[in-house]
This record gives C-alpha cells, structure tokens and sequence, in this order.
C-alpha cells in the first residue's frame, strides 16, 4: 500500500506528439473509505473527495512520469496516468486510463482538464484532433 499523495495527469496525442495538458492531486476524506478513491467515493465525489492543482516541482514530476509511460505503452489520443507517493514522498506509476471517462460532470479528465484552464468543449476537440491525425483524417478543428 502506497500511504502518500494522489495525482493524476491529463495527456493528450499520441507517441513523440503527447502532451501533459495538466495535473491534479486527488484528495479522499480520510473518514470515508479510509481515504482511498474507489469506486464509491468516485460516485460520490462531492462529499468525499477535493481536487487540487499541485506544487510546480511535484507537477512537473508527475507529467514525466506519465508521458513516460503513456508513451511506453503505445497509448493514444487521450486519457490519463494516475500516480502515487509512498511515504518517503517518491511517486509511482498506479494505471493508465487509456479510455479515460468524459462525463463533463464528474470523470477525471474533464476535471482536470477545468482546473487547468481548458473547456470542456476543447478537450474533446484536442482529443478528436489527435485522433484524425493519427488515422489521418483530415479534419478542421
């Protein structure tokens, strides 16, 4: 068990184009579900858990490691990278979310994409971008 910080981390393309578009610590009340995100807390998200934007240095970390990953495991056009410290505050790889939720309300990716300054309607448009492009449809965006 991993008894630090939660983050995830937006990205969006596809091999050497991915980008980091944002990342955010994932805050669980430590009376609920003794603080982890699961499911239920993820359901009930706004009695249980704060989404934050993170220190610059830790930020910068996270969106390494992730596109690091995303990248070594061929993933494309969007989706996220979710990450954990352990107590001595290093982060690790937890899973990738190759098809990441978009519900505007409460997934993930549109969340974080919000606190990071970036419409809902833009990540979906940045996502379809990445996709036409990779399966070379053209496509103005």
């Amino acid at each position: 068990y991993l008894s630090g910080r939660e983050f995830t981390v937006g990205i969006i393309g596809t091999g050497q184009r991915a980008t980091a578009i944002g990342a955010m610590e994932i805050v669980v009340d430590k009376t609920e579900q003794q603080g982890i995100y699961s499911y239920k807390s993820k359901q009930e998200y706004k009695k249980w858990v704060t989404y934050k934007t993170i220190e610059p240095e830790i930020e910068k970390e996270c969106k390494k490691i992730a596109l690091d990953v995303w990248k070594a495991l061929n993933c494309f056009d969007g989706g996220r990278v979710d990450l954990k410290m352990d107590g001595q505050g290093i982060l690790h790889f937890l899973e990738v979310n190759p098809l990441a939720g978009l519900n505007p309300i409460d997934s993930d990716l549109p969340i974080l994409a919000a606190l990071n300054g970036i419409s809902y309607q833009n990540l979906i448009r940045l996502i379809m971008k990445n996709a036409c492009e990779r399966l070379e449809i053209k496509h103005e965006f």
